[in-house]
């Protein structure tokens, strides 16, 4: 997936996050890099794919968080996985948002504030 971030051309990136995917289904950036990079897809199709990405995002979120106190390593893969959840989150609301789920948008926006410390960098 770094690779895939680093690209400048949309198309390569779209292609490395699918490479990515095949590695490992479950890559929370790799499905976060699609819904928002494939020109191809919907914004239901985008949805779908967050709302996977969520799924996959909490998991790792979870398993970073008990072993964030073990070292700057596993510190530093906490902080990725809060970041990657947060950003999954958001764009699961501007989904809603487009789509015209207004009050799920709403109470997904205000969720995203209360819960969420933000880390410092």
């Amino acid at each position: 997936m770094a690779t895939a971030w680093r690209e400048r051309n949309p198309a390569s990136r779209v292609s490395a996050a699918k490479e990515a995917l095949i590695l490992n289904p479950e890559c929370a950036p790799a499905l976060l890099l699609l819904a928002e990079k494939d020109a191809s897809i919907t914004i239901s199709e985008a949805e779908q794919l967050l709302k996977q990405a969520l799924k996959a995002a909490e998991a790792s979120y979870r398993k970073s968080q008990q072993n964030q106190h073990q070292g700057s390593l596993a510190e530093g893969l906490h902080r990725r996985d809060t970041n990657v959840l947060i950003c999954v989150k958001r764009r699961l609301a501007m989904c809603a948002r487009k789509l015209g789920k207004l009050k799920e948008a709403v109470k997904m926006f205000r969720d995203l504030t209360k819960e969420v410390t933000p880390i410092p960098t």
